[in-house]
């Protein structure tokens, strides 16, 4: 509850060091400059704060029920423990579309060169099978195009070895191609 600008604009003491000694000093709300020395404080209200941690949670308890309603499915799984049957509709997983899954163990390798596009060669000791044990391999070959390279997914056991992969092969240079990982 800083407030160091007349016009109220509440701004944190750190954010307001880095808008005037970084940026151009103005008030993000009004521009005006920021005056050297403003001690304004307002005081924290306890049922202010209060009411505000209740919003917050009942907004995010109505997007949980948003999202987490699943939208109907044509199919059905039957589900049969002992003498009660449950029919439960196949999780729809399109509102999933946006999030990135992060797995430390694949490397993507773009800028392979079309000659060594096989799955088997990669696998070897002077490709990738020098980083460590590879659990799969998935090439990808644009067929609509006529690029002379394609794109490679290496699944390594560790995460270890997916790092030293990537680290030794961005930017190297095989067959007149430079892989990008």
């Amino acid at each position: 509850n800083f407030l160091p600008c007349p016009c109220g604009y509440r701004v944190c003491m750190w954010c307001w060091h880095h808008i005037r000694e970084n940026l151009n000093g103005l008030c993000p709300a009004c521009r005006t400059p920021y005056n050297a020395d403003p001690h304004a404080f307002s005081a924290v209200d306890r049922h202010e704060i209060v009411k505000k941690n209740k919003e917050r949670k009942q907004k995010e308890k109505q997007e949980r029920k948003t999202t987490d309603r699943p939208a109907p499915v044509s199919t059905s799984v039957t589900v049969s423990t002992k003498s009660t049957a449950t029919s439960t509709a196949v999780t729809d997983r399109r509102h999933l579309h946006n999030y990135r899954v992060i797995q430390r163990n694949l490397v993507y390798v773009i800028g392979v060169p079309i000659s060594m596009a096989s799955e088997e060669l990669l696998r070897k000791a002077e490709y990738f099978g020098q980083y460590g044990k590879i659990g799969k391999v998935v090439i990808h070959k644009n067929h609509t195009s006529a690029h002379t390279s394609v794109s490679a997914y290496v699944t390594f056991v560790y995460k270890e070895d997916a790092k030293a992969s990537i680290q030794s092969l961005d930017g190297c240079h095989l067959d007149g191609h430079v892989l990008r990982a």
